[in-house]
């Protein structure tokens, strides 16, 4: 019945500590009536006290994406979500609604394993029990996707083709994420005037919440200055709307992947380039031209999860942007 005599004890100092609380026992869980929402907003909490702002930046983004995923699908109880309401078929549908936002796989999982490690402590805890685990329904593993670099003939082709109109900002767009270290498109997308400050791009990365600073070349500014007309918006490029971000995200992703599709098909490019082409580009130019694999870790704001990152040391700032004015450099002298 149990896996091993741990879990067997756990279940039994459960019950013994929730039967005064008539705590019943279904089919496969308990029902305990103890947040799930609640008990993720006091580890982040207790993370923040004792100085592990890295965990508590990784929980409070996956709980925001969590929770916009409950709330946009109606699923919140009187704005609660407990642990017995934590079930496989719940997280099938949360898995799949990353998907519809066009998140990758790793990217997912990457959420569904914060889930899934705080589900298994809130257990160790004592605070629930459950005879299975509904992680096993949805991925949590690392994909090895199929990578794609540019050589730096065809970035220095894309770089320079004459475009209609219509393509010229997917064009700007992938290469100001090549230029600022392969930023993604959902930092580029949410990147607000407030975050250039005295020559510098500051922001912290949407996926990790890691803090990242990029020195502005001056291939960056131009083309910052190029999409900074409209003073009545906060953010940098014309890509969301103050109301409706998400569905604007969505279709401004698709519209610029297409838009990409289309100049890869002018410079017969196969295969075709997407906006997470720029981020992969960058990397490996930078490892050709020299630059530490540590380096290219810190500057792409890799976590310590099966990264480089693992044996990294603190990095200066300066060195940071040595290694982008490199790669720059590099393609300019083309």
């Amino acid at each position: 019945m149990y896996k091993s005599k741990k879990q067997s004890e756990q279940f039994f100092q459960f019950l013994q500590a929730y039967m005064s609380q008539n705590v019943l026992l279904g089919d496969a869980r308990i029902k305990s009536g103890i947040s799930f929402i609640g008990y993720l907003q006091r580890k982040i909490d207790v993370y923040r006290n004792t100085a592990r702002s890295s965990a508590a930046t990784k929980l409070n983004v996956t709980l925001k994406v969590f929770c916009d995923f409950l709330k946009r699908s109606n699923l919140l109880k009187d704005g609660e979500l407990f642990f017995e309401d934590i079930t496989g078929e719940l997280l099938v549908l949360f898995e799949k609604d990353m998907k519809s936002r066009y998140l990758s796989p790793n990217t997912t999982s990457f959420y569904m394993r914060i889930l899934r490690s705080h589900y298994h402590q809130g257990i160790d805890e004592g605070l629930y029990f459950s005879f299975s685990d509904p992680f096993r329904t949805v991925f949590t593993g690392v994909c090895r996707t199929r990578k794609r670099a540019l050589t730096s003939e065809e970035l220095v082709k894309i770089n320079q083709i004459e475009l209609p109109r219509r393509l010229c900002f997917a064009r700007d767009i992938f290469m100001f994420s090549f230029y600022t270290r392969g930023m993604s498109f959902v930092d580029i997308a949410y990147l607000k005037r407030e975050n250039i400050v005295k020559g510098e791009i500051r922001y912290c990365r949407r996926k990790t919440g890691q803090l990242i600073r990029i020195r502005i070349e001056p291939c960056i500014q131009n083309i910052i200055d190029k999409y900074s007309n409209d003073m009545s918006s906060d953010y940098v490029f014309p890509i969301l709307e103050k109301r409706l971000k998400s569905v604007k995200y969505n279709t401004s992703l698709k519209n610029l992947n297409n838009s990409l599709l289309k100049i890869s098909e002018l410079l017969s490019l196969d295969p075709p380039v997407t906006t997470y082409v720029a981020r992969h580009t960058w990397a490996t130019m930078a490892r050709r031209g020299g630059v530490p694999v540590s380096t290219i870790s810190e500057c792409m704001g890799h976590t310590s999860e099966k990264t480089t990152q693992i044996y990294l040391s603190s990095i200066e700032q300066k060195s940071i942007d040595d290694a982008n004015r490199l790669v720059i450099h590099s393609l300019n002298q083309r």
